[in-house]
């Protein structure tokens, strides 16, 4: 428990110092293009993450699982994934070619052909970062992932700044800033990888290749299914009511999902600890306490953001985004129960189990899709939120049944908080205060 803390605590401070300069990148560019420039920015991104959903075969799943359990040497599995990597970006570069080619007057009707051929060239980074990150997680060297996030975060809002504010290059600029900054976010990730573990073995193994695509493909189709979760929104309102509405609702899922930052962090430290664990009187415990807690520090926070949100995006984002401050208030509702699911999520990963985790994404997809087609033609932006928050909440009760299965635990173990809890919090609490006191030079 100490170690994990200790590693959840330094990842939070990391996601935290990220999503400030994500703010920062969203307000200028928010306040530079407006709704229906950011709208189509938005959409280019979207081309670009949509492609690598489709064609990552769960990838980053597969690369933290066989790292972390160690089965076959990291060698090994490193040059496999790193040929595997490759290859699929390329796949990935003429798949996202195809769709603005062939698919754009239906997927993409109101963006230009130019931006979202631009928005293809993220990809490569996108890919790359991404791979680096997962081996990073594998070894559970959360020091060198955390210092390539910060930096990145710092390198975007650069990027974005030169491109678009300096250089006036409007949504094209800040599309390219995309590109370049995942770009050397990779190049940096990928030389520090390669510090920590030298020497990569590109010696064809078929056992290993077989264990690696197929959990590879079980992983894969519930990445696929929980992306589109969270993003069929966007498709269907850009589709439903156009890029002016897609760059305000963007604002508002954005805003949203800062919260997020409490269960990523948690979510990035377990995957890799119930890999690695060969305890099950360990794991029925340590994740229920990981739940109770991130729930206990969620709800505040987005009680605190919907009393504020209003005020909130007048501040930031100006007048012309005032009408995201309901689908804000909307959203958060679904912020929390998927910040819940996503826990559960990786702790039937880790136990080897990632097709059910397929089976509650295509639940929650369902449900996505047609509360979206059913409520924006009557609410707009709203019934985008709403629909988000019913199947958020539906993907966290599918996932809760699977969970209770494999691990013996009941519904209030994982959600209501324990007396011992609160000892543990004071006594960590405590265990922190002096680790930075100890640190502080104004202390000495």
């Amino acid at each position: 428990m100490p170690q994990f803390v200790k590693d959840t605590s330094i990842t939070a401070f990391t996601r935290m110092l990220s999503r400030v300069f994500g703010v920062l990148s969203t307000i200028l560019l928010a306040r530079l293009l407006g709704p229906d420039g950011i709208g189509n920015y938005t959409l280019a991104f979207l081309l670009a993450s949509t492609t690598i959903a489709l064609v990552n075969f769960g990838l980053s799943s597969t690369t933290v699982y066989f790292i972390a359990n160690g089965e076959h040497p990291r060698e090994e599995i490193l040059g496999h994934l790193f040929v595997f990597n490759t290859l699929v970006t390329g796949i990935a570069m003429v798949v996202g070619s195809i769709i603005v080619l062939y698919f754009k007057a239906w997927l993409f009707p109101q963006t230009s052909k130019s931006l979202l051929l631009l928005g293809v060239l993220i990809i490569p980074g996108i890919f790359t970062y991404r791979f680096a990150q997962s081996v990073l997680l594998g070894l559970q060297r959360f020091d060198v992932y955390n210092l390539g996030q910060a930096l990145w975060a710092v390198i975007h809002l650069l990027f974005l700044t030169l491109t678009v504010l300096l250089f006036k290059g409007g949504v094209a600029g800040a599309i390219l800033a995309e590109a370049f900054s995942w770009a050397f976010g990779a190049a940096l990730l990928l030389y520090w990888t390669k510090a920590v573990v030298p020497a990569w073995s590109f010696r064809f193994n078929p056992v290993l290749t077989k264990k690696m695509v197929t959990y590879g493909l079980h992983s894969y189709l519930g990445n696929v299914l929980a992306f589109f979760n969270y993003r069929a929104d966007l498709f269907l309102l850009n589709y439903l009511q156009g890029p002016a509405a897609v760059g305000i609702y963007s604002v508002a899922v954005g805003l949203a999902e800062r919260l997020w930052l409490i269960s990523q962090t948690a979510s990035t430290v377990l995957l890799p600890r119930v890999s690695a664990s060969t305890d099950p009187h360990w794991r029925r415990r340590f994740t229920p306490l990981v739940t109770r807690t991130v729930l206990i520090m969620i709800v505040p926070a987005a009680l605190l953001l919907g009393i504020f949100a209003r005020p909130l995006v007048l501040l930031l984002y100006s007048k012309a985004f005032s009408g995201a401050a309901h689908p804000l208030q909307i959203l958060l509702f679904g912020i929390v129960t998927f910040s819940l699911s996503r826990i559960l999520a990786q702790d039937i990963a880790g136990r080897g189990q990632p097709l059910l985790n397929t089976y509650t994404s295509a639940l929650a997809l369902i449900v996505n899709v047609g509360l979206n087609l059913l409520l924006i033609p009557l609410w707009g932006i709203q019934g985008a939120a709403w629909a988000s928050a019913v199947s958020y909440t539906a993907l966290l009760i599918s996932k809760m049944v699977f969970y209770q299965h494999l691990s013996g635990n009941s519904w209030k173990e994982v959600l209501w908080s324990k007396r011992d809890d609160w000892a543990l919090y004071r006594e960590t609490t405590r265990k922190i205060a002096l680790w930075i006191a100890r640190f502080n030079p104004l202390s000495r």
